[in-house]
């Protein structure tokens, strides 16, 4: 069963690990730190990936989105399942989003 929960990101992370490009979002939740992304965005799924959280979230600069409340769907088992703007129906559900890039 998915619970959808408020939250807001409290730090973030675009760089490289281990040779890839890649991301963070640090989401604070229920007194505590939960991290979303860590996916291998190099090469033509990173432009697209970056674009979509932004656009789903209304901020203009990935620098913005410190600070920003959400909604987050999460599984059964604490996985975050995806994101959410805090007021509007838009969502970005990044496994899904990334291989609709790849295929």
């Amino acid at each position: 069963m998915e619970k959808e929960i408020n939250a807001r990101i409290i730090d973030t992370f675009l760089g490289i690990e281990h040779g890839c490009l890649t991301f963070q979002l640090f989401i604070g939740v229920e007194n505590a730190e939960q991290a979303y992304g860590g996916y291998n965005i190099s090469g033509y799924s990173g432009g697209p990936v970056i674009k979509k959280i932004l656009e789903t979230l209304e901020v203009e600069k990935w620098e913005s989105l410190i600070g920003t409340y959400i909604r987050l769907i999460r599984l059964e088992d604490g996985k975050i399942k995806s994101i959410k703007h805090i007021t509007k129906n838009k969502e970005i559900d990044l496994p899904i989003f990334i291989q609709g890039i790849k295929s």
